[in-house]
C-alpha cells in the first residue's frame, strides 16, 4: 500500500503509522518548500488530477480533526486517524496546516477543507471554542488562521459556514484577547474584512455588533502614531501599518453597506433631475447627510483619524492614491459633509487643511491618469493600459480609484459657500487661458474639462461633472460660462438640464463685459479675458466662443491656425465638432436638416407657385 499520494503527501495509511511520524514530517516539509508560491495544482495548468489532490486534502483534514461530533459512532478508520494525530508534535501540525493552506488556494479538490467540518476543524485549531482569560494563541493557531483566510477568500460556501458557526461573533471576542500576536490580530481582522467585503448581509450583521466602532478604535490606537509616521517595526504580515489598514477597510465596508442600503435611487451621486429651488436643494442635502449620519453611526470617533491620515501623512506623488490615503478617503466618503457634524467630531485644526490636501491628491492623480504631451495631436489623453513597473493609473483603474476623492470635494463644495469659493479658486481659477483650447493645457482644470467629454471613464466623468456643477453653485449658466457649452452639454443633458448658449440670458455664455459676469455667492466671478490696465479694466474686449469657452479669432487668423494643423489634428477637430453638433441636435437647441429634405422643399415650393 502506498505511503504517499502523487502530490508527494502522506496517505491516510502513512498517517496511521505512528512509528513513521518522521516520514510524515519530511514529506510535508518537502511539499511546503517546493510549492510555497504555487496557486494551481489541478486542471489545465495543474500537475495533478483532482482525485489525487482531493485524497491528499481529505487525509490531512481527517488527521487534523480535533473532535468528531460523536467519537463512539466514528468508524474504525476515523478513530485510528484521530489517535495518530494526537501523537503529532506541534511542528508536524504546523506543517500539515501549511500544506492545507497551499492546497486551499484553489477550490477544486479542496471540498473537505472548505466544507462545514473543515471550517469547524480550522476554528478549533485557532482556539475559537476554548476562549477564556488564559487562552494564548500558538503557532498552530496562526497557521490555522492563514488556512482559513484562503478558504474565506476563494469559497462562498466557506464564508456561509463560518458565519453559521458564529464566526463573526467569535472573531470579535477573539480580538478582545490582549495576548494576541500582531499576526493573529491581522488575520482575525482579515476575516472580518473578507466577510464584510463579499456580502452586504454579513457587513450588516457585523455592523450590528455591540460597540464595534469602539472596539476597532481601541485596536487602532497603539499603531496610530506609527501609521502617521509610516514606520513599520514588525516584519510579519501583521505589523504597525497593515493592522490599521485592515481596520479602515472594515469601517468602509460596514458604513458603505449602510449607505447603499439607505441611498435609494440616485445612490451616492443623488440629486434631482433638472433644476431645483434652493429650498429643494437644502432639503435634499439634509436628507443625504442624515443617511450618512446613520451610515457611520458608531464610527464617529474615526473622523479625526481619517483627517489626520489625509493631512499629516506626506502624499506619495508617484502614487497619490496609495494606502493609507486611499483607505482614509474611501472611509471619509461615507461621512456627512455637514458643518455641524464636523465641528462636533473634529475639533482640531487639521480639518482646515482637508480642501487643499484633497485638491492636491486629485491634481496628482489626474496628472498620472492623463499625462500632458505637447507633441500629441491631443495633448491630454488617458493612459490606455498599465505601465510596467509603475503604479496603475490606466483609464480602467482611474475610473475606480479617483471618483471617491472627487465626490468628497463635491460634498465639501455643497457644504458651505466659503468652502465652495476656496475650492473653486483651487480647481477652477479665474485666470484660465482662453487663447487655447480649455482642455489642452498642463493644468488640473484642463484635465477636469477634458474628463467632461471622456468616453472611457463613465464613473469619473459623471463625478467630475457633479463636482464642477457644485463649484458653480449648481447653476448651468455659470458652468457653461466658464467651460463652454460644448464641454458641458453631455453632463447637462444627462442631468436633465439644458441651456441654450445663444439664448436670451447673458449668463449662458462667457463674456468679457462686467455686466455679463455672473455672481457667485456674495462676490462676482470674473472670466479671465487677458491683461488689464491700472484700473483693473480689460485692455481688450475679445469675444468668447460660447460653445468652446475660447477667445474667438477673426476669420483670417482662424484659417491660418487651421492650415497649421496636422491631418491628425484636423481629423480630431472635425470629430469633436460633429460630436458637439450631435449633442445640440439631440437637445433640440438646433435641428439638423438633411440635404434631400431641403431639395424636396424647394421642388415643392416651385410647384405651388405656378
Amino acid at each position: 500500500m502506498s505511503l504517499v499520494t502523487p502530490l508527494g503527501l502522506p496517505t491516510a495509511h502513512l498517517i496511521k503509522q505512528t512509528a513513521l511520524l518522521q516520514v510524515v514530517s519530511s514529506t510535508l516539509s518537502a511539499f511546503t518548500a517546493k510549492h510555497a508560491s504555487d496557486q494551481t495544482f489541478v486542471g489545465e495548468k495543474g500537475l495533478f488530477s483532482v482525485t489525487d489532490k482531493r485524497d491528499s486534502v481529505t487525509a490531512l483534514c481527517a488527521a487534523l480533526t480535533q473532535k468528531l461530533d460523536n467519537y463512539d459512532s466514528a468508524s474504525e478508520d476515523e478513530k485510528s486517524l484521530l489517535d495518530a494525530w494526537r501523537q503529532w508534535p506541534e511542528d508536524v501540525t504546523v506543517l500539515a496546516l501549511q500544506t492545507l493552506k497551499i492546497l486551499g488556494r484553489e477550490v477544486e479538490g479542496s471540498e473537505s477543507l472548505q466544507s462545514e467540518s473543515g471550517i469547524k476543524m480550522l476554528m478549533a485549531h485557532i482556539g475559537y471554542f476554548e476562549q477564556d482569560s488564559t487562552f494564548t494563541p500558538t503557532p498552530v493557531s496562526v497557521e490555522a488562521m492563514k488556512c482559513l483566510v484562503n478558504c474565506l477568500h476563494v469559497n462562498e460556501q466557506s464564508r456561509d459556514k463560518f458565519v453559521e458557526l458564529n464566526g463573526i461573533e467569535m472573531t470579535l471576542k477573539f480580538l478582545e484577547n490582549e495576548r494576541l500576536s500582531m499576526d493573529a490580530k491581522f488575520l482575525a481582522l482579515r476575516f472580518l474584512f473578507l466577510l464584510s467585503g463579499h456580502s452586504s448581509v454579513y457587513a450588516e450583521r457585523l455592523g450590528k455588533s455591540e460597540n464595534l466602532g469602539q472596539q476597532l478604535h481601541t485596536l487602532i490606537q497603539p499603531y496610530f502614531q506609527h501609521l502617521l509616521e509610516q514606520k513599520r517595526i514588525s516584519s510579519g504580515m501583521g505589523n504597525e501599518l497593515s493592522i490599521p489598514d485592515e481596520i479602515l477597510k472594515i469601517v468602509f465596508n460596514v458604513s458603505m453597506s449602510r449607505a447603499v442600503e439607505g441611498a435609494g435611487l440616485g445612490g451616492l451621486l443623488g440629486g434631482l433631475k433638472g433644476n431645483s429651488t434652493p429650498e429643494e436643494k437644502a432639503e435634499r442635502r439634509a436628507a443625504e447627510n442624515q443617511k450618512k449620519i446613520e451610515a457611520v453611526k458608531g464610527f464617529e470617533m474615526f473622523l479625526p483619524i481619517l483627517v489626520d491620515i489625509i493631512t499629516c501623512i506626506p502624499i506619495n506623488e508617484k502614487d497619490p492614491l496609495s494606502p493609507p490615503h486611499s483607505f482614509a478617503i474611501n472611509c471619509l466618503l461615507n461621512f456627512p459633509a455637514s458643518p455641524d457634524f464636523f465641528l462636533s467630531w473634529l475639533p482640531g485644526p487639521n480639518k482646515d487643511k482637508i480642501p487643499e490636501q484633497l485638491c492636491k491628491i486629485l491634481s496628482l492623480s489626474l496628472a498620472l491618469a492623463m499625462p500632458y504631451n505637447v507633441e500629441n495631436a491631443i495633448p491630454l489623453e488617458l493612459v490606455s493600459s498599465p505601465i510596467p513597473g509603475e503604479p496603475n493609473y490606466s483609464k480602467l483603474r482611474a475610473d475606480e480609484i479617483i471618483p471617491p476623492v472627487v465626490l468628497i470635494l463635491k460634498d465639501l463644495a455643497n457644504c458651505h459657500e466659503k468652502l465652495r469659493a476656496v475650492l473653486r479658486e483651487m480647481l477652477t481659477p479665474e485666470s484660465i487661458d482662453r487663447t487655447k483650447k480649455l482642455d489642452s493645457t498642463d493644468t488640473t482644470v484642463a484635465r477636469l474639462i477634458r474628463m467632461m467629454t471622456s468616453i472611457s471613464c463613465e464613473n469619473l466623468k459623471t463625478c467630475v461633472g457633479e463636482l464642477l456643477y457644485a463649484l458653480f453653485d449648481e447653476d448651468a449658466s455659470k458652468l457653461t460660462s466658464y467651460i463652454g457649452y460644448g464641454n458641458a452639454a453631455g453632463f447637462l443633458f444627462q442631468r436633465g438640464i439644458m441651456s441654450d448658449p445663444n439664448g436670451g440670458s447673458q449668463q449662458t455664455r462667457p463674456s468679457s463685459s462686467s455686466s455679463d459676469r455672473t455672481a457667485h455667492d456674495s462676490e462676482e466671478y470674473e472670466i479671465y479675458d487677458g491683461p488689464r490696465d491700472a484700473k483693473g479694466k480689460s485692455k481688450a474686449q475679445p469675444k468668447i466662443n460660447p460653445i468652446t469657452g475660447e477667445i474667438m479669432s477673426d476669420e483670417k487668423q482662424t484659417n491660418e491656425e487651421w492650415d497649421r494643423l496636422s491631418d491628425a489634428e484636423k481629423e480630431y477637430e472635425t470629430h469633436k465638432l460633429m460630436e458637439m453638433l450631435e449633442k445640440l441636435n439631440k437637445s433640440g437647441i438646433i435641428k439638423a436638416v438633411r440635404k434631400e429634405d431641403i431639395e424636396g422643399q424647394g421642388a415643392g415650393g416651385s410647384g405651388t407657385g405656378k
